[in-house]
């Protein structure tokens, strides 16, 4: 017994220096893992400012894109705005109540909203649909936003050709949602 108090005495002594060098170990690593999350936090706050002056920028870019793409539309189409007489003859039809021959005719007034082209098309002083479209080269192409909740919403598209004496020709395609459709060839006149 003599010998085994002296020697654990020794082993306390050996386990409170090793939990000494652990304690320093573990301050040291709260240290470096302290440092690191500043660093971090750091990176962080700088990615942050980056983002949002990369958004600012972007919407000052979106911006002058929008007034130029206004700008060119003016510059090149400005003979375009105002209120046209729209002439419409069916040229062909796979649709039930519709007849090679019928016409139709409508008051389309262009306007333009951003980079696009926006036509409301009336009859009888009451809208009859919204266009929206742009140039593809010198030919303009129009469509009519779908209703998602209509079931029986036709797709409706029109491609004009203008020219500078205040005509336009073209053609306007429906096509039903049971696949039938229905051509007319257009005719406009500025008025």
């Amino acid at each position: 017994m003599k010998l085994t108090v002296p020697f654990f005495v020794v082993m306390l002594l050996f386990t409170g220096c090793d939990f000494q060098q652990r304690e320093q170990e573990i301050r040291l690593k709260t240290e470096q893992l302290n440092e690191r999350e500043r660093i971090i936090i750091q990176k962080e706050q700088a990615l942050d400012i980056r983002e949002q002056q990369l958004t600012g920028r972007e919407q000052r870019l979106d911006s002058t894109f929008r007034r130029i793409s206004y700008d060119s539309l003016m510059a090149n189409h400005a003979d375009l705005l105002g209120v046209w007489t729209t002439k419409m003859q069916c040229t062909e039809t796979s649709c039930r109540g519709s007849a090679v021959g019928d016409t139709k005719n409508e008051l389309w007034e262009f306007k333009f909203q951003d980079q696009f082209v926006v036509v409301t098309a009336t009859a009888n002083n009451q809208i009859e649909r919204i266009y929206t479209g742009t140039f593809d080269g010198d030919l303009l192409n129009l469509s009519v936003a779908l209703d998602s909740t209509d079931k029986t919403s036709a797709q409706i598209v029109a491609r004009l050709k203008p020219n500078n004496k205040g005509e336009m020709q073209g053609e306007r395609e429906i096509r039903q949602t049971n696949g039938c459709r229905i051509l007319y060839s257009l005719q406009l006149k500025k008025q």
